[in-house]
């Protein structure tokens, strides 16, 4: 199955890495938009304001989706984001939302030490659709 961004994944090497797999996933993201839409699952690297990158493996994670493993996860990495960048809000939004990913949906990281994961969607997922908001950031 191809990618939704395989145009943008072309020319990068080992994107998404080898590791990466579909699992099915409770999981929480940071979105502006209630009901969500899809342009709150957009990846980094196709934001109008996105800094372009040089080394392949900040441009591969630039092109997934930065997802949690729990509410907590999120509300804490949003905190922490807050104190670097108190305007942050105006690039990832002010509420949370969850939803169930799929095998169907695209490839994942592991979940990281501090509950964070990378998905590059599959050409069909539309996970707007799926999730919902849970509450304010």
């Amino acid at each position: 199955m191809g990618f939704k961004y395989e145009k943008q994944h072309a020319g990068i090497s080992n994107c998404p890495p080898h590791a990466y797999r579909a699992v099915e996933r409770v999981s929480f993201r940071f979105v502006a938009n209630d009901p969500p839409l899809p342009d709150d699952f957009l990846p980094v690297a196709l934001r109008p304001d996105h800094e372009p990158l040089d080394r392949d493996v900040r441009r591969c994670q630039s092109l997934g989706l930065s997802l949690f493993a729990s509410e907590k996860a999120g509300r804490e990495k949003f905190n922490y984001l807050r104190k670097k960048a108190p305007l942050i809000h105006k690039k990832v939004g002010t509420m949370i939302a969850t939803g169930t990913i799929t095998p169907k949906d695209g490839l994942t990281s592991d979940i990281e030490r501090h509950g964070h994961f990378t998905l590059h969607e599959f050409a069909t997922a539309s996970l707007h659709a799926s999730f919902k908001i849970i509450g304010t950031l």
